[in-house]
């Protein structure tokens, strides 16, 4: 084991288009002096199959002076299959067999780290493995998203479930999250994500032509379409953006999709814009995106006004943060013109810390133990 050398394992790529919390705090720990390797697990041959955008975008391996990073795949590994009956007839296979032998690559960087960092994913079905050998590693859980919440296969849920209490640290980014589901474990404590303010406030042409109002949505978690379906059609006056990993259904000249893109460019689509749109469906036990949607502190931070859903929105107090009933047109048509009314540049009441306070406070609670 070497101090300061600390694993991610995550089912996000490093060089991949997405830049999501986890690459936020590998760069924080990296500043912070520590030896960092990125490991992008949740990567087979079923990604290949299943189109999975990640199977087109994967480098292998490499270091580029932040972290190390590399791909741990293989032939099979938990994902929603779709079907009730096949996700039931998998689980057995992948609790026996997902994660119990790790590359040579991915042994060795277990046995060097002090600290592992797993993401609520299928990189969950490691932690097993990491305590077989690595028995000294400090282990801490990023509850990046609530896995019963956003789509994975149900064995991540059981698994979840089995090693909860091995974790040094539970670190959530979301009171409502620890208040529903972890406040029963006293190694869990509440680290909202950070927030990249200097990637904000860099000077960036606007990647707009047209001088109408934009309105403007990044990402791809839960996306509610429904939305766009209704709003472009009550505001032909008013160009929508779509970035990210979502399919393009709506013809219409009001509507452009970009797919997903690097962070620095989904920047500055989201400086330039007039409205954030942070629209998910509705789910039971989502309510927590409320604080750990990067985008909607990300947006209030940059002064546009933020239209999400009323089950989102409630528990916000900014009164910038404008809210929506799903399939309700009458609301999407109220808050998209209040939001229209709306100046832009007035920042929103937002206290997020930097991603270099989030790593600290992460490293002292795993650390209190």
């Amino acid at each position: 084991m070497t101090d300061k050398t600390i694993v991610f394992l995550t089912t996000h790529l490093w060089k991949g288009q997405r830049k999501a919390g986890f690459h936020f705090l590998a760069s924080a720990f990296s500043n912070l002096g520590w030896h960092v390797k990125f490991v992008t697990t949740g990567i087979s041959l079923i990604s290949n199959v299943a189109q999975d955008r990640r199977s087109r975008e994967v480098e292998s391996s490499g270091s580029d002076g932040i972290v190390e990073w590399f791909v741990e795949k293989t032939t099979a590994h938990p994902v929603d299959l779709r079907l009730p009956w096949l996700n039931a007839l998998t689980a057995p296979l992948f609790l026996k067999y997902y994660g119990r032998r790790p590359s040579k690559k991915l042994e060795e960087a277990i046995r060097q780290a002090s600290h592992v960092v797993f993401e609520s994913s299928c990189a969950l079905f490691y932690v097993n493995t990491v305590c077989r050998l690595n028995a000294s590693a400090t282990l801490i859980y990023r509850v990046s998203d609530d896995v019963r919440v956003i789509k994975n296969h149900p064995a991540v849920r059981t698994v979840e479930d089995q090693i909860i209490e091995r974790f040094d640290c539970i670190s959530i980014p979301s009171s409502i999250l620890h208040k529903r589901r972890f406040s029963g474990y006293p190694t869990a404590h509440i680290h909202l994500h950070g927030l990249d303010t200097a990637a904000l406030d860099i000077e960036l042409p606007s990647p707009y032509t047209s001088r109408r109002p934009i309105a403007v949505y990044v990402g791809s978690t839960l996306y509610d379409n429904n939305f766009l379906q209704v709003a472009h059609q009550q505001f032909s006056g008013i160009d929508f953006h779509v970035v990210g990993n979502i399919e393009p259904t709506i013809r219409s000249a009001n509507v452009f999709y970009h797919g997903e893109m690097a962070f620095n460019q989904a920047v500055q689509f989201m400086k330039h814009a007039d409205i954030g749109l942070a629209l998910y469906r509705r789910q039971p036990g989502a309510e927590y995106l409320a604080e750990s949607s990067n985008k909607i502190a990300q947006f209030m931070y940059l002064g546009l006004p933020v239209i999400t859903p009323d089950f989102v929105g409630a528990n916000l107090t900014d009164h910038r943060v404008l809210c929506y009933t799903p399939n309700e047109s009458e609301t999407i048509q109220a808050a998209m013109q209040t939001a229209l009314d709306m100046p832009k540049g007035v920042r929103g009441n937002i206290k997020a810390k930097s991603w270099l306070d989030v790593a600290t406070d992460i490293f002292e609670c795993a650390s209190a133990r």
